[in-house]
């Protein structure tokens, strides 16, 4: 991993080098790239460190993204890939889950169409390029072998804007980069399929005979282990992921009002394992009143259990 060093100049200023060894074998040659601002450090130590501690393809010590350009001069160059790298790996205020995500819709919705053009040029990526995506995404690709299959299947209009929110962002990136390397952002005024012109799946709620069936299959099942947590789940509508992280110190039972405080939950990681946190919005951190119907249930799966204890566990004990 590279690391970044402060020191202060003569001058009173504060430099920021950037310190790894090629390749990131301890034999190897040490290098080094020094900025006068923080910001710029920690970018280029993620490009390094997503280049495998390499310098960054097209990247001219002292001087950027550089490459020769007509008349001996030199202009600014850089690939959508090594951009959208730039973009996605010194993010903060994501989770974990989020940032895998972000690199997967680039490699699979993205690198395909723009991976080796420049991003620095409205030639290589403009509006007509944007728009020519959003077409191709929005239509799909079929198999020209078989024309029952797809080679990619065509995005419904609000994934769709989902990931064009995500293009303009990298876009919106180089154009606030500093010193800055595109001038606009090709994404400002692309027109998206409209998101209710699609055909959405209308929301279904279980009627109550249906509820009742579930009910008694998930007791025998499960010997009645589920049942509890389906009544909790059903009177209150909390999710399985908060639910099933619902811990005694979440629940209080004493005064006028009975409740329960949903304040974390199960969080995808990048390995598809599950880790505790917090829920995704400061929406879903809230407060919800237990109908009478619901505090014997709740009263009789907290007894003997300590704060920390989750509620609803199996019959193991885990949650």
């Amino acid at each position: 991993m590279a690391s970044i060093r402060k020191r202060v100049r003569q001058d009173g200023s504060t430099a920021h080098q950037v310190r790894w060894r090629e390749g990131g074998s301890r034999d190897s040659a040490p290098q080094s790239e020094v900025f006068d601002s923080e910001p710029e450090a920690i970018q280029f130590k993620a490009l390094v460190d997503a280049h495998g501690q390499h310098w960054p393809s097209g990247w001219v010590k002292g001087e950027g993204f550089v490459q020769p350009g007509e008349g001996g001069q030199d202009k600014k160059a850089v690939t959508f890939e090594t951009w959208a790298e730039h973009f996605v790996e010194p993010l903060t205020g994501v989770e974990v889950r989020t940032g895998h995500d972000y690199r997967r819709d680039i490699k699979k919705h993205f690198l395909p169409f723009f991976g080796d053009k420049d991003v620095c040029s409205p030639e290589a990526i403009g509006p007509d390029h944007i728009r020519r995506w959003v077409n191709a995404m929005e239509s799909g690709e079929r198999d020209k072998k078989n024309k029952e299959e797809w080679v990619r299947k065509p995005l419904s209009p609000k994934t769709l804007a989902n990931l064009h929110g995500l293009l303009y962002s990298v876009f919106q990136s180089a154009v606030e980069a500093q010193p800055q390397i595109r001038a606009a952002n090709p994404c400002s005024r692309t027109r998206l399929p409209r998101v209710d012109d699609g055909i959405e799946d209308e929301m279904v709620f279980l009627q109550r005979e249906e509820f009742t069936l579930l009910r008694t299959a998930m007791g025998t099942l499960c010997k009645g282990d589920a049942v509890d947590l389906i009544d909790v789940m059903v009177g209150t509508g909390l999710r399985w992921g908060e639910i099933s992280a619902l811990q005694v110190r979440d629940i209080t039972l004493r005064g006028q009002h009975k409740v329960l405080r949903v304040q974390r939950a199960w969080k995808r990681q990048e390995d598809n394992t599950f880790l505790l946190g917090k829920p995704k919005t400061k929406k879903s951190r809230r407060t919800v009143v237990l109908p009478p119907a619901l505090i014997e249930i709740i009263e009789r799966n907290v007894a003997r259990k300590k704060a920390e204890d989750f509620v609803f566990v199996t019959a193991w004990g885990k949650a």
